[in-house]
């Protein structure tokens, strides 16, 4: 399966008609910040940037990087399955077989309102899958291996952990700011003016 970083973010969407400018500066951001590392691509779509990788991509390498881009809420190293049910299935198992865990839980997110289930769907049917193949217990509370499964756009990804970003915006996106500041009644005003 091809190996994704796929980056959430929240702030930018309340941005409006001046969205695609954000998007666009966090991308920017993104390749600035993957300056010398291996990787395929880096694209939008709805709400989150993906960084497709390649074979010899440092994956942990990435992911620190990537924590550290103004403008992310999380950035989970993922795998890309497709929206097939079946395949999706066998993608997962492939993965979980390959994990330590007394208990689990399946926790789906639908972006995709035309796919044909539900996230509780998905998260029922996956989590059976998982339960009967691996004999598992599944707590919704505290799991040993959370399995997080993203259905987005044509995309249908699959992981295990988020990395947590900085939040706040991307890094030249907001303007100039102007500091007045002064060192006392009788002093002259001084100003001062950043480029955030």
């Amino acid at each position: 399966m091809k190996r994704y970083y796929v980056c959430y973010f929240h702030e930018i969407i309340l941005k409006g008609k001046n969205r695609p400018f954000f998007e666009k500066r966090l991308c920017h951001n993104v390749e600035q910040a993957l300056s010398g590392l291996p990787y395929r691509s880096i694209r939008r779509t709805s709400g989150r940037v993906l960084v497709e990788l390649v074979t010899d991509s440092p994956v942990e390498e990435i992911g620190l990087r990537l924590q550290k881009v103004f403008g992310f809420v999380y950035c989970c190293p993922s795998w890309l399955s497709v929206q097939d049910m079946e395949v999706l299935h066998e993608d997962l198992w492939k993965l979980v077989d390959q994990e330590k865990f007394e208990t689990f839980r399946i926790s789906a997110r639908r972006a995709n309102k035309k796919y044909s289930l539900t996230s509780q769907q998905i998260n029922e049917h996956l989590g059976d899958l998982i339960r009967t193949r691996s004999g598992k217990t599944v707590r919704l509370e505290g799991p040993d291996l959370n399995c997080y499964v993203d259905i987005v756009d044509h995309y249908a990804f699959l992981y295990f952990r988020r990395l947590k970003g900085v939040k706040g915006l991307p890094v030249s996106s907001s303007g100039k700011v102007v500091v007045l500041m002064s060192g006392g009644i009788d002093s002259p005003v001084g100003l001062l003016v950043f480029h955030l």
